[in-house]
């Protein structure tokens, strides 16, 4: 696949070799309205077949539902042979990209709505077909003993700073379980919301995710809150370009927080380059869109 190169500003350093981006990534892309993005084409690709190439499975871009009404019963499906059952199976599901923590309340509850998610939960057989045919994982969470369900190639995994404190988390543990789930040079697409500071920190990290292809760095995060007993609240929300935020305020204040927004996004780029032909995933900077029920509360946090 064609790679594009970004020229460096810096005479002694060569230029970055940004990853071609798989059907995954655009998807990730167009579901937070970017129209482009530096290194690939004058627009982003439509996709009018929304097909893992490597994985060979279809996968759903939720800004374009064109599923058709499914039968409501199909009650010879039991008698059917096993093969057929499968095959069905197969069909039946489609890889919706979701966005994935390890886990803290900001987990929107639709991320588990997810078709082979559910496919796993109808008996033995179909579950052992969500972990060998579909790609996905569990996710050890071992502090609230319990498991994430991830697909390495379709999910953006999120890093957000209150997940990883709230959940004794830290780079080492995060590394140890994406080794033992056999996913951390297969993560593609991620998202990072850490202090300014620490950013240097994690793109070490992904040092060691030869797959990454898309870092969505997160410039504030939101905490909805209940409006009666200011409880956390867990409505979906998604990430969205921050050249559509409307406030200028904001821009402003980020731009405060982290210089020209532009040359910050691309020395992030440049610090994720590996490698003697200085391969670099590519970083978009986003903020996030919560669908908040009338009256809520929030509070939100900044990288600084």
């Amino acid at each position: 696949m064609a790679t594009a190169r970004v020229a460096n500003s810096s005479p002694f350093k060569l230029p970055v070799t940004l990853v071609a981006l798989s059907s995954t990534s655009i998807v990730h892309l167009r579901s937070a309205q970017f129209k482009a993005i530096d290194g690939a084409s004058k627009t982003l690709p439509t996709l009018s077949s929304r097909v893992d190439h490597d994985g060979d499975h279809e996968m759903h871009d939720h800004s374009e539902d064109d599923r058709v009404k499914a039968l409501s019963e199909f009650t010879i499906f039991p008698k059917l042979p096993l093969e057929m059952r499968d095959e069905i199976w197969k069909y039946c599901v489609l890889l919706q990209p979701r966005i994935v923590e390890l886990k803290s309340f900001l987990l929107p509850k639709k991320a588990e709505k997810n078709q082979a998610v559910i496919l796993g939960q109808v008996n033995q057989h179909t579950r052992r077909q969500v972990y060998t045919l579909y790609g996905y994982v569990q996710l050890k969470n071992r502090k609230l003993n319990k498991t994430v369900v991830f697909n390495p190639k379709v999910d953006i995994l999120y890093l957000a700073h209150k997940t990883i404190e709230d959940n004794k988390w830290n780079k080492e543990k995060l590394m140890t379980c994406l080794e033992q789930a056999d996913v951390l040079d297969k993560v593609r697409c991620v998202a990072l919301f850490c202090k300014k500071a620490a950013v240097a920190e994690w793109t070490c990290f992904f040092q060691h995710c030869t797959s990454l292809e898309l870092l969505f760095l997160v410039v504030e995060q939101v905490y909805p809150l209940d409006p009666k007993t200011y409880s956390p609240l867990q409505p979906d929300f998604i990430f969205e370009d921050i050249e559509l935020h409307q406030h200028q305020g904001s821009k402003e204040r980020w731009g405060r927080e982290l210089g020209p927004l532009e040359q910050y996004r691309k020395n992030v780029q440049e610090s994720l380059a590996r490698g003697s032909e200085r391969v670099a995933p590519h970083v978009a900077l986003v903020k996030e869109v919560w669908n908040l029920p009338t009256g809520s509360n929030f509070w939100t946090a900044s990288m600084s």
